[in-house]
Parts: C-alpha cells; sequence; structure tokens
C-alpha cells in the first residue's frame, strides 16, 4: 500500500521532476539544526543522487550538528556555514519559513534558479517555486518518505534510518500530538528495511557525554518550584 495520498501526488511528481532535471543542489535547514532537518538533509542527498548520474549536492546549515547524530550515514556531508557561495540549479529548504528561517547564509533571488519549499508548519511564507507544505504530517521526514516513495526507488536502509531518527525525535517517540496512524504506517516501513529500533533509541536517548550528564545533574539538583509547588 503506498503511503502518498493521490490528491498530493501531482505536488510530488512536480517536485521529483525538478530533482531529475537538476544538476547541482542546495539543501539548507533552519538554524541550528535538529534531527528532524538533518536526517531529512541525509535521506533526500542519497535520493537526489540516485534520480540520475553528475548531480552536486550540497547540505548547509547555520548553526553545529548535533554530536549525538554522528552515527547517520553521511554525517560529514553536513556543513555549519555563515554563507554559501556558489550558484545553484535547485535549493531545498527544509522547515523554513524563509530565508532568515535558514540564518540569511544564501540569497534566494541571486543564487538560485527553483525552490522547493518543504515544512509541516502552518507559518510558512509559501515562498517556494514548488511548496510541499503539511500541517499535519509529524516531521519533515514524513514528507521525504512520500517523496522517495512516490519517486519509484526502494527506499534503502541508510535512508531509512536518518528518516526514522527525523521522526521518532520530532514526535518525542511518538508520544506528541503530531504522531497519527499514518506516522506510524511510515515508521513501520522505516523499520521494514531492517533499521534497529533499539539502536536508535541507545544513540538518541541513552547516551551521554560527561559535560551533558554533569549539566543534566545540576538542572535537576537546581530545581525551582513555582505557583504553589504546580510548576
Amino acid at each position: 500500500m503506498s503511503s502518498v495520498n493521490e490528491a498530493v501526488q501531482p505536488l510530488l511528481d512536480q517536485i521529483l521532476q525538478i530533482i531529475k532535471e537538476g544538476k547541482s543542489f542546495c539543501l539548507i535547514g533552519h538554524q541550528n539544526p535538529d534531527a528532524d532537518v538533518i536526517g531529512g538533509e541525509l535521506a533526500l542527498a542519497s535520493l537526489i543522487c540516485r534520480l540520475g548520474p553528475g548531480k552536486k549536492v550540497e547540505i548547509y546549515n547555520n548553526g553545529m550538528v548535533p554530536r549525538y547524530l554522528g552515527f547517520l550515514p553521511g554525517y560529514s556531508q553536513v556543513h555549519n556555514v555563515q554563507k554559501v557561495a556558489g550558484h545553484f540549479d535547485v535549493l531545498i529548504s527544509l522547515e523554513c519559513s524563509g530565508a532568515d528561517r535558514m540564518g540569511n547564509i544564501l540569497d534566494l533571488k541571486t543564487q538560485v534558479s527553483k525552490i522547493v519549499n518543504l515544512d509541516h508548519h502552518l507559518s510558512n511564507s509559501q515562498f517556494g517555486h514548488v511548496n510541499f507544505v503539511d500541517a499535519k504530517a509529524s516531521s519533515i521526514a514524513e514528507l521525504i518518505f512520500k517523496i522517495i516513495d512516490r519517486s519509484g526507488l526502494k527506499l534503502n536502509r541508510e535512508e531509512a534510518l536518518s528518516l526514522y531518527v527525523g521522526m521518532v525525535t520530532d514526535t518525542g517517540c511518538f508520544r506528541y500530538g503530531n504522531t497519527t496512524p499514518e506516522t506510524h504506517l511510515i515508521a513501520a516501513k522505516l523499520v521494514e528495511t531492517g533499521i534497529s529500533v533499539g539502536d536508535v533509541s541507545e544513540r538518541v536517548y541513552m547516551s551521554r557525554t560527561e559535560g551533558g550528564m554533569k549539566l543534566f545533574t545540576y538542572a535537576f539538583t537546581h530545581i525551582q518550584m513555582e505557583l504553589d509547588n504546580k510548576a
């Protein structure tokens, strides 16, 4: 069963056509990127390269990549920059309402020919030439899964791992209100590729640096209660 709603198919086809025609790509997420952005960028970069030979894909963000995501395939391809140089056929923006949300590291008018705007927040300004904005989606990972699913290519394990990490973190391990039946269906398809749910959980939630443990301890030993101990 496909996870792509028929009403969205023309939009996904439009995005895939842009990817197939483009030669140079720039992927940018919001400032201080989280696991959903990083996972989405890595999975999308993989798809772009599989859709045609000779494609150049650069991943830039304004902000450090979280160290705990170092186990994701392609982690070293994600760059923290203050400004992006050069011109690209296609910019794919992940979870950004506009250039300011990217940290203004790239000029949308002069440095890119086409903009594909991916987001799952209603506040998005629809600034792209193509806008795939779905406030009902739990995460960027869900949107990118649908693009891969529509492409006709078989989702590989590396892409599934990146998307699963993005989905798990943006839903709070499927605890938040943005978790839908479709979210669980997509998660099942990701797990079917052979990724280890236990390993993801350990790396994302149960591994801390010494500094992180000390900060965690300090925070809990300095708790202050307010509003008659209700907060």
